[in-house]
């Protein structure tokens, strides 16, 4: 294997993604799995879970399921105690696990704000705490949040959403600085217009869909599979002094008034 390639093999590496049945989350479980990690995919929908992993064994890919819900903390160690006695700790976890809920602020009720909060943020938290103890005493991991285009951009008004966004970057940005000694890193994706079930309603939206297509620099939305390239490089060996920071995966949305 050459230097070049070293520098993005996860050969022998253990890697959790929340939320990756489908989505986003599946994209990126896919290419940790194609980069030689044997992947944990979780999600709560159990028949969408064992579909996605039998893709994956049927490819010839390491992966294993962890059905647990992320904001419950019983649940998360239990199940993730029971999986890594046969994968080892987990070395890279990407949070992606996440809900969606637009509309006007006003029209939110607290419930909802909370639901959001939660999942996102506490969530997050919640499976990350879960995970460090292992990587402390490897002195080596990788933490990847899912952010999102909303901290810095809103086109659709979801005011809890990018609050709960923020609340996990900011989180991201703290553990790179706390578990910096342990040389774990901790990084973003922030992803912006992507093609996904998540934003189905949004794609059908004709006139929303082609407002959107006029504003990003790239002239269409992201694919999934978009994702792929940077999340393999931040998980990998490759990206040891790459820390703190924010990957904006947007096809230049920002660079448009």
């Amino acid at each position: 294997m050459s230097n070049l390639a070293q520098w993005f093999s996860l050969e022998g590496k253990v890697a959790l993604v929340t939320g990756s049945a489908r989505g986003l989350g599946w994209a990126m479980a896919q290419a940790l799995a194609e980069a030689g990690a044997h992947i944990i995919i979780n999600d709560i929908n159990e028949s969408a879970l064992e579909k996605s992993a039998r893709d994956l064994s049927a490819r010839g890919l390491q992966v294993s399921t962890a059905r647990f819900d992320v904001t419950n903390e019983k649940e998360v160690n239990d199940v993730l105690a029971d999986v890594t006695v046969r994968t080892g700790s987990v070395d890279i976890l990407i949070n992606s696990a996440g809900v969606q809920n637009r509309k006007y602020f006003i029209d939110y009720d607290l419930d909802e704000i909370r639901k959001l909060m939660e999942i996102h943020y506490f969530g997050s938290a919640n499976v990350t705490r879960a995970v460090i103890p292992g990587m402390q005493a490897k002195k080596d991991g990788r933490l990847i949040f899912v952010s999102s285009l909303s901290l810095k951009s809103m086109r659709v008004p979801m005011a809890p959403y990018a609050a709960a966004k923020g609340a996990l970057t900011a989180l991201m940005n703290a553990l790179a600085m706390e578990l910096g000694p342990w040389g774990i890193t901790s990084n973003a994706i922030a992803p912006g217009f992507f093609i996904t079930e998540m934003s189905r309603k949004l794609v059908e939206d004709k006139e929303f869909k082609s407002y959107i297509d006029s504003r990003i620099a790239l002239k269409r939305w992201g694919d999934p599979k978009d994702l792929q390239a940077a999340v393999v490089f931040l998980a990998g060996p490759g990206a040891s002094y790459y820390t703190g920071q924010v990957i904006e995966m947007n096809g230049g949305i920002l660079t448009t008034v």
